[in-house]
């Protein structure tokens, strides 16, 4: 098949998805020429299949003079043939099931034993006789119409003849009238010229719609990329932040636990200043975490110690150093530490 030809078949399989009447507005007077048979082996032309203005066409092909031309639609792009019965032929027959999947090629190598014709010889359709059918063969209806009985008609006309095989919903019965129909194929050698450019704008159009996807598709998936990387790192901003929280939260508590579990120096300060006697003098008073260290003097640092071992919050309290007496002051020097009792009921104060 020829770009021409897939062209001329593509455009008419569109064309037959667009509603008559929205045809007729894009086609205007364009649209379809009427080929009735008449008698005496003729066919006559109208505007309309019902048009009373009907102009008989000569059958050896002579052109029609302007006068009757200007009654018929100017260039037709549609030609609707009626043939009533004994005008064209119509055959039954059954084909093996291969036959389906070329149906039109396979009843056109037929055509010579089913009819006195050849496929060059005449317009026919075909099409699958359901009825016929059985599981091992195909039923197949044909409908042909010699090429003389509508050639020269055409001809006067300047119309040239379909291509095989025809467009047919399905077969007449033997009564009834034929009706088929066909576009025109108008390929002067202008037409010629730029259809292989439209294919090939085509071709164009269809890869720069494609790269279009392709790009969009491309820049999509480079912004999902460089937003997945950016959530990425805020995941490592979150988790650092998170460790640091958890960190100070750690420490923090351990503040806390330490701060309800040790005395204060204040606290310390005010239960000695309680349980020392006028007599003892601290010159030296020293808090290291759980551990406090006591110097002075006192006039019985022996005592001392019993006071400080019944402190509530003071335990394991003993000397560092010996005693020693004061030569300038009445009572003896001592060095005493002691460790502040754990509380842990955590009540601090």
């Amino acid at each position: 098949m020829t770009f021409a030809e897939f062209y001329q078949w593509w455009t008419t399989q569109l064309g037959e998805m667009v509603p008559a009447r929205v045809r007729q507005l894009f086609e205007g007077q364009r649209a379809t020429l009427w080929l009735t048979a008449t008698e005496g082996d003729r066919l006559s032309a109208a505007a309309a299949p019902d048009s009373s203005d009907q102009i008989a066409l000569p059958s050896d092909g002579s052109s029609l003079d302007s006068t009757a031309r200007k009654s018929l639609p100017k260039g037709p792009q549609r030609v609707n043939l009626a043939l009533p019965p004994g005008n064209y032929l119509l055959r039954r027959f059954t084909l093996p099931l291969a036959a389906r999947a070329n149906l039109a090629k396979a009843v056109g190598y037929q055509l010579p034993q089913q009819t006195p014709f050849s496929a060059d010889q005449v317009i026919y359709a075909c099409g699958e006789d359901k009825a016929r059918s059985t599981a091992d063969t195909l039923g197949v209806w044909l409908v042909a119409v010699p090429h003389r009985r509508i050639a020269g008609a055409l001809r006067s006309l300047d119309l040239p003849l379909p291509t095989n095989p025809a467009s047919l919903n399905g077969a007449p019965n033997a009564d009834e009238t034929l009706t088929l129909s066909w576009r025109v194929a108008e390929l002067p050698s202008a037409s010629q010229r730029w259809l292989p450019i439209a294919g090939i704008g085509l071709i164009v159009l269809f890869g720069a719609v494609l790269a279009l996807h392709l790009h969009n598709r491309q820049s999509a998936q480079q912004e999902l990329e460089d937003a997945l990387a950016q959530e990425r790192a805020r995941a490592a901003q979150v988790g650092a932040l998170r460790e640091k929280i958890e960190r100070t939260r750690t420490n923090a508590e351990w503040l806390q636990n330490h701060r309800q579990t040790a005395a204060s120096s204040l606290e310390l300060l005010n239960t000695l200043s309680k349980r020392l006697d006028d007599g003892t003098w601290l010159q030296r008073f020293e808090l290291n975490e759980r551990e406090i260290s006591l110097s002075g003097i006192s006039p019985s640092p022996a005592e001392l110690i019993e006071v400080l071992e019944a402190t509530p919050i003071l335990e394991n309290v003993r000397f560092d150093a010996a005693i020693t007496q004061n030569r300038n002051e009445e009572g003896n020097r001592f060095n005493i530490s002691a460790e502040i009792e754990h509380r842990a009921d955590g009540g601090g104060s």
